[in-house]
């Protein structure tokens, strides 16, 4: 029994007809399929085997928050923990080769800033008026009746002016528009 190769048209498949008659079919883009997370890299990112995550006995009931919140402070602790240490290696022996790496930039390294550098900073740069600190983001529903997207931009200043605007956009595939609400569904099926 022979195999088709993947990525290749299954020839009595409907739809791998090129449009332009040519021997290849036309693809929407590559097809390459996402990539597969081994079962070692799972245990070694989330600390127990993708057997133990999968089996559904190993799983908590949903009203079992004291048991919840002690497995979360351990797991932050211990999270905690291992961050001081990283900090504390990072500090001892990353920090003393940047100034020692090739190219390097004149001055570089890392340097213990006084109380007079910063206050110097927060009159001469924060607190001059003109430094505004700004946030913007988007996010969306989607259902079937309508999509809501919503976008929002925040701005705060050191001086204490602050906003904060959104706008939502709201789309629906089938808005009566003094159309038989029939045929528009026909035509939007058609558009896509």
């Amino acid at each position: 029994m022979s195999q088709t190769p993947p990525n290749e048209p299954i020839p009595s498949q409907r739809g791998d007809e090129p449009p332009d008659g040519t021997e290849t079919p036309a693809q929407p883009g590559p097809l390459t399929p996402p990539e597969e997370v081994s079962t070692e890299d799972f245990e070694a990112s989330y600390g127990e085997p993708l057997e133990h995550t999968l089996n559904l006995d190993t799983w908590e009931p949903g009203e079992n928050l004291d048991r919840m919140f002690a497995r979360l402070d351990q797991e932050i602790g211990a999270a905690l923990a291992q961050e001081d240490d990283l900090y504390k290696r990072i500090r001892e022996v990353v920090f003393p080769q940047i100034a020692k790496r090739p190219d390097a930039p004149a001055k570089a390294g890392v340097f213990q800033a006084t109380t007079d550098q910063l206050k110097a900073v927060q009159q001469q740069v924060l607190f001059n008026g003109v430094a505004v600190a700004s946030y913007g983001t988007a996010t969306g529903h989607d259902t079937l009746p309508m999509s809501i997207t919503q976008i929002g931009v925040c701005l705060v200043s050191y001086a204490g002016e602050q906003g904060a605007w959104v706008h939502r956009l709201y789309r629906r595939d089938l808005r009566l528009r003094g159309m038989n609400p029939v045929d528009e569904a026909l035509a939007i099926l058609e558009r896509r």
